[in-house]
This record gives C-alpha cells, structure tokens and sequence, in this order.
C-alpha cells in the first residue's frame, strides 16, 4: 500500500498548530475601542481581585487569587488577566479566609508600561503612595505584592494577550476604587 506522506501524525500536528494560532490571534476590539480618550492621555491601571484567598500560619500571612487589569496605556484602554499573591507579618494564627476584594491603583507610567508588557509588577520595586495605591483589600504599609500579568502557561511563554476595551470600563473602575 502506497502512502502519501500525510499520516495521522501529521493530521493532528497540522491541527494543533492551527489551534495554537488561533488562541494567539489579535482579538476583534469591541465598538469605539479602538480610538484614543485624547481627554484622559494620562496612564493608569486598576488591577483588581474579585475573590482572593488568605490563609496565615502562626505570624506569616498570604494572598492568592485571579483578576483582571484594566489599563490606560498611550491613550488606549486595554484589558488583561493577572495573577495576584501578597504576604505580610500579620497573621492572627492557623486560618484560612476569603478576604474582600483587592483593589489596586497604578499611576506610574513606567510600571504601567511593564505590567503592559508583561512584566511581573513587584510591590518593593515602585514606591507606595506616588507609584501606586491600594484602595481596599489589604493594608497599604505592611504587604508586600506581585502582580503577574496572564493567568497560564501559555502566557509565560508567548507573553501576556492585552485586549482592548472602551475606556468607560476603566471609568467605572477608577470610580470602584476610589470609592475602597
């Protein structure tokens, strides 16, 4: 029997790649996404944890969880998924809670540019106060964080996939977290 060089190997390599490519594809940008907010030109970005976790050992305490960043960056409003961890010396005991919503405001152009970019965003490295505020969740003083853009594998490897949205959802946003 007489083969053509096409096997099911083959078949199935083919489709995975047209799969994987499919995934990293540039997402369609929603309605008036795609112009920018020449009114608001200044960067920001609110990162938020709609439901972390805690849980502390003796003195030691640490936040995990998922969430979304919504970004001002160049005019433009994007958004893009994070991983969130956070520990600090203030733990009451042996638990394990579900703490509110963490909320996080980011107004330093460059560490904007870096979490755009897919960077990790380390609490230590940008200055509390001018760099960013937290609005509510954890306390502003004592916890050291890591904001990790993307949320699997893949997004390590091939960087995170920024979408973009219409500026009014950075509004509401911006308005959540001032309010804490």
């Amino acid at each position: 029997m007489k083969t053509s060089g096409f096997n099911d190997a083959t078949a199935f390599a083919l489709a995975g790649l047209i799969c994987i490519g499919a995934l990293f594809s540039a997402p369609a940008s929603p309605a008036g996404a795609d112009e920018p907010q020449a009114a608001e030109a200044t960067d920001l970005a609110i990162v938020t944890i709609p439901t972390p976790r805690a849980a502390s050992l003796l003195k030691l305490r640490g936040y995990a969880g998922l969430g979304t960043a919504v970004i001002r960056y160049k005019g433009y409003c994007h958004s893009m998924d994070v991983r969130f961890v956070a520990g600090d010396f203030g733990g009451p005991g042996i638990t394990a809670i579900r703490p509110g919503p963490i909320r996080i405001r980011i107004t330093d152009s460059e560490t904007i540019h870096m979490l755009f970019a897919g960077y990790d965003i380390v609490s230590d490295a940008i200055d509390a106060g001018s760099d960013f505020t937290i609005t509510s969740g954890l306390s502003q003083s004592d916890a050291g964080f890591v904001i990790n853009p993307g949320r699997n594998f893949l997004s390590e490897v091939f960087g995170p996939r920024p979408v973009r949205i219409p500026c009014r959802v950075l509004a509401a946003k911006d308005r959540i977290a001032a309010e804490g």
